[in-house]
């Protein structure tokens, strides 16, 4: 332990030597770590407002930071060769539009390296300061209850219209005449299509309570399945949230163990200067790139995921789905008076028809056979 000790505070001191000589360049201006840190985020959170933001709030595409990023967007792909974007078109709709396993053999890639990185270089820190057990029970845990979710959103049912049970699905929720017309068939599966289904071109299936096809899940998230998929999207923060809370704590541990906020280091001038924060982001960054990168990310992927959870947690709230979104959007922006959503019975009734739909089939079913 004593020996351990030694060598991390020589290592540290060396690390603090080495970044006095780099706080001239710092100073001036050039590219240090939290400038990557900033552009990281900002460019990831571009990407969300670009791709998941304008996916799920058709409204922020008009938006002028969206219409200036496709603009970009546009700009840049017309200097690529002809050939060249068919290609990646197609590439593209292989990924997106069609059913496969890469986003989920990905996603697979994604946890698996993230913890690793995680537990690799949290580890001996936290097992220096003697708490490494405390983290050891949650972070297995929260990775079961994550891949036992994921797992029930890629292989379980969303509510697939058949020719058998459309009729029964037919009485589940009331037609509005506006989005939901009754008698009207789906030119694929060559049936009544029920309120509130849609075709999914994806999956090539009708699916009740259609809110969109995940490509993570390769999956359709409906009826039956959407109240997992929220689950899965609250396990995703809560592992972001435990291992930012892994990292933070580790870092602690050396900045207290190694008395760096006492520590000072020599301006471009050679004069000894008290530690600043962005120097000790620094020396940090230098020592665990891994460990600082992590944390950075993790705490983006939180505040993205987080805002993605919520946005489904209103849509069960107020039992709408984003297909239903999309369509009032189209309606608006023609012109039309957007039609009252009838299907909001409250908050209470709707997280209960959210989190036992089978409930909400049987009693709309009973309710059909008092009328006959």
């Amino acid at each position: 332990m004593c020996t351990t000790a030694v060598y991390m505070k020589d290592d540290i001191q060396n690390k603090l030597e080495s970044i006095s000589k780099l706080t001239k360049s710092i100073l001036q201006g050039k590219m240090d770590f939290l400038f990557i840190a900033g552009l990281y985020v900002l460019l990831w959170m571009a990407a969300f407002l670009f791709y998941f933001a304008t996916s799920f709030f058709p409204a922020l595409s008009d938006l002028w930071p969206v219409t200036h990023l496709q603009r970009g967007f546009d700009l840049i792909t017309s200097c690529i060769p002809r050939s060249w974007r068919r290609r990646s078109f197609e590439i593209y709709v292989r990924i997106f539009h069609e059913r496969n396993h890469f986003f989920q053999w990905m996603y697979l890639v994604l946890v698996t390296a993230g913890h690793s990185v995680v537990m690799l270089d949290t580890w001996p820190l936290l097992a220096h300061e003697g708490t490494h057990t405390d983290h050891l029970l949650p972070t297995i845990a929260f990775l079961a209850v994550n891949l036992t979710l994921f797992a029930v959103c890629c292989y379980g049912n969303p509510g697939r219209i058949t020719a058998k049970n459309a009729l029964k699905y037919s009485k589940v929720f009331p037609y509005d005449e506006v989005l939901y017309q009754r008698r009207k068939n789906c030119s694929t599966c060559c049936f009544v299509k029920p309120a509130r289904s849609k075709h999914c071109a994806v999956t090539d299936e009708c699916v009740m309570k259609f809110d969109h096809f995940c490509a993570w899940t390769n999956n359709s998230i409906g009826l039956f399945n959407h109240r997992f998929f929220v689950f899965f999207l609250v396990s995703i923060c809560i592992m972001c949230c435990h291992g930012v809370v892994m990292a933070t704590h580790s870092l602690q541990h050396v900045i207290n163990f190694n008395h760096l906020w006492k520590a000072k280091y020599l301006n471009s001038e050679g004069q000894s200067q008290p530690m600043t924060f962005q120097v000790l982001m620094q020396t940090l960054f230098m020592k665990y790139p891994f460990l600082v990168f992590m944390a950075v990310a993790l705490v983006t992927l939180t505040v993205m995921m987080a805002g993605f959870t919520a946005y489904h947690v209103f849509l069960i709230a107020t039992n709408q789905t984003t297909n239903e979104r999309y369509k009032k959007h189209r309606m608006k922006r023609s012109g039309h008076v957007l039609p009252a959503n009838i299907y909001d019975k409250g908050i209470v009734k709707n997280l209960l028809h959210a989190l036992f739909p089978h409930r909400g089939i049987e009693a709309a079913q009973k309710k059909y056979n008092k009328t006959l």
